[in-house]
């Protein structure tokens, strides 16, 4: 890591908590003076090192204890209920069949907007030149 006369900057510092973690006993030693010293004078780089401290309690609180608790945390966390595709599905279809029904008992029972024989039957006019000639 480059230093600017001995002393580090806020980027090596997050550079150096991440390389090496929290602990500053396990930082190399001529960048541990020095980041020790950033983080006494510099407000963000304390709250940085401080942010990085609480990462890493947190990491071994939960990596730490007996195998059953940690069993036990991953039942609760099981335990909450996850919506089941198929179910989700299933009232999927059934939106869709009671709409297609809907259509189709409203369309077979309102009357035509006009009564009349003429509107059963639809003329198109196509132009020869539109089919490129194949009439």
């Amino acid at each position: 890591m480059t230093r600017e006369g001995d002393r580090l900057t806020r980027r090596q510092l997050a550079d150096l908590l991440d390389r090496h973690g929290a602990r500053p006993g396990s930082w190399p030693a001529g960048m541990r003076d020095a980041a020790e010293r950033l983080a006494a004078e510099d407000p963000a780089a304390r709250a940085m090192l401080e942010a990085a401290v609480s990462v890493d309690v947190t990491m071994h609180a939960l990596m730490s204890g007996e195998p059953a608790a940690l069993a036990r945390r991953v039942r609760v966390i099981r335990a909450e209920p996850v919506p089941s595709w198929r179910r989700l599905a299933g009232f999927g279809m059934a939106a869709l069949a009671a709409s297609l029904a809907i259509g189709f008992v409203i369309g077979t029972t309102l009357p035509s907007p006009d009564d009349d024989d003429s509107g059963d039957f639809t003329t198109i006019a196509v132009n020869d030149v539109d089919l490129g000639g194949v009439l």
